[in-house]
């Protein structure tokens, strides 16, 4: 067999190149889409208790006390973190309802509880009604 030494040459002509960095540009970014929003608005919330708790489980009284400023500092950080995310979400795309609704669950649930709560102290109810309505979608799916 003898090799064609114009194919070899061709594989180096940036035809495949182009090729691949036009496949590239179509895949999608992970970090874009609503199915890693409400993941991501899940876990920020779920992880900060969850932090929270052993905290308060394993450190002493007087520790707790002094850090007492510190617990309004955080859930401030992780409420607006987790706002980000949920803010992303349009429910009038059928997308992004489906990615809810992958996630429907008890868990997130209580999440979108907390962050209606936090929301309500600061007067917040933009925000509010956002979260509600993401809420009321998947407990009419959990139901």
């Amino acid at each position: 067999m003898q090799m064609d030494i114009d194919k070899i040459f061709s594989l180096f002509d940036g035809s495949s190149l182009k090729n691949k960095a036009e496949e590239a540009s179509d895949t999608i970014i992970i970090q874009e889409t609503p199915m890693f929003w409400i993941g991501m608005f899940k876990k920020i919330i779920l992880n900060n208790k969850a932090f929270y708790q052993q905290l308060y489980n394993n450190l002493p009284l007087e520790v707790i006390k002094e850090m007492a400023g510190l617990d309004d500092m955080a859930e401030m950080v992780t409420y607006s973190i987790a706002w980000f995310y949920a803010s992303k979400l349009d429910l009038k795309r059928r997308v992004d309802i489906d990615a809810i609704i992958a996630f429907a669950d008890e868990d997130i649930v209580y999440a979108l509880v907390m962050a209606i709560k936090y929301f309500e102290q600061k007067e917040e109810y933009e925000k509010c009604a956002h979260l509600k309505h993401i809420q009321d979608v998947i407990e009419s799916f959990i139901k």
